[in-house]
């Protein structure tokens, strides 16, 4: 997690999602410029199509509009939905924060459902940055199995726009309260997997909590997490490895990063070479189309 990035950082990273993503996934992009939503979906339909597959975009007419929630529910095999709710809320109303709420908790009980009705493709969820806070507790399911979270600055055309030291110490806050949500999205993985549930929920929340505390100069503790999240994503890759091989090459590329930032230098070429090598050879078993 990061402070909000260019609009160019945020496509890079999500262009790499959209091109190796294998099965069902969900992500966050939270920004206050819907300039900046916009481009990124343009971006991102114009990729899709190009592999010959479709961009749904939803977004609702006004805060009561159940057409979204109702579409996402039905699903469309393999393609992509843009949930668009970059929509501000009037002086003393919250209308548009209500109904993103709204939307999330009704979601977040229907979790396997989307997965379902979904099958490879996924779903973008787009809202304004002061809808992060309250995100995590309306939708905790929805948002440990989250495969990407994007924070995006608007976009200003004034050289002097730099970040104050309020606005630094306020990213401090918000990445401190993060990791808090972290460690706990780990231990509520570890628990259901203690219960039968799913590896892979395990996985994903140690690679989002090391990537939490990698933005925190926590480098030794960011590190343990991202071996501990390679070691899952290797035994799910063994076990179906259709499905997991590429989420293995992205988990061994940042555990590359985290052993560069403790000078474990050997130990992250190894690493980042690993990455690559998968990828080649999922870019080689990849059906023609």
């Amino acid at each position: 997690m990061s402070d909000p990035t260019s609009v160019e950082w945020a496509w890079a990273r999500l262009s790499i999602h959209l091109e190796w993503a294998s099965d069902f996934w969900l992500l966050f992009v939270f920004t206050d410029d819907p300039r900046a939503n916009q481009q990124l979906r343009e971006r991102a339909q114009s990729q899709l199509e190009a592999g010959g597959r479709q961009l749904v975009n939803l977004r609702p007419s006004a805060p009561d509009d159940t057409a979204v929630r109702d579409v996402l529910l039905q699903g469309r095999a393999d393609q992509v939905a843009w949930v668009d709710y970059v929509r501000h809320d009037a002086p003393g109303q919250a209308d548009w924060r209500e109904a993103w709420q709204r939307l999330c908790a009704q979601l977040n009980e229907r979790r396997e459902l989307l997965r379902r009705r979904w099958g490879t493709g996924g779903i973008v969820f787009a809202t304004t940055l002061d809808r992060l806070d309250a995100t995590p507790a309306v939708a905790p399911d929805l948002w440990t199995v989250r495969a990407l979270l994007l924070r995006v600055a608007t976009r200003s055309t004034d050289p002097s726009d730099r970040p104050s030291f309020e606005r630094i110490e306020d990213h401090r806050r918000k990445s401190t309260r993060d990791l808090e949500l972290d460690r706990q999205a780990v231990e509520r993985a570890r628990r259901k997997l203690a219960d039968g549930g799913p590896l892979a929920d395990l996985a994903l929340a140690l690679r989002t909590l090391s990537e939490t505390l990698d933005d925190l100069r926590e480098p030794d503790e960011a590190l343990a997490a991202g071996q501990e999240a390679v070691e899952h994503y290797r035994t799910l890759a063994r076990e179906e490895p259709e499905a997991y091989s590429s989420r293995l090459a992205a988990a061994l590329s940042d555990l590359g990063a985290r052993l560069f930032a403790v000078r474990q230098r050997d130990e992250a070429l190894a690493a980042a070479e690993e990455a690559v090598e998968l990828l080649r050879r999922l870019a080689h078993t990849e059906p023609e189309t």
